[in-house]
């Protein structure tokens, strides 16, 4: 009798595990799908109003529909006497018009 329960025991534990083990599984198959990159090439304007074809890349979140551009870092120069300015490494969001 003793040992009935004891395997009893050991079974609902297993199953216990195993459904714990299945619904983390899930939940982080879906977590790594939420987020996509996208590369793609833009016409952006320069500073005197010419389109130039740009390299970049796009992180679209796609639980919330919320778009981000990639920035690399940079440094841009100030004008005569000031210290440049630091860009650092960053996803920006980008406005979407419906």
């Amino acid at each position: 009798m003793k040992n009935k329960w004891i395997a009893v025991a050991v079974l609902v534990a297993v199953l216990v595990v195993a459904a714990f083990a299945q619904t983390a599984q899930r939940s982080s198959i879906a977590s790594s799908q939420r987020y996509q990159l996208l590369s793609a090439q833009v016409e952006e304007q320069t500073v005197d109003g010419t389109d130039v074809p740009a390299h970049v890349v796009f992180l679209l979140d796609t639980q919330s529909g919320k778009v981000f551009r990639y920035q690399d870092a940079r440094l841009l120069k100030g004008k005569e006497g000031e210290k440049p300015m630091a860009i650092h490494e960053k996803f920006y969001p980008v406005e979407i018009e419906h």
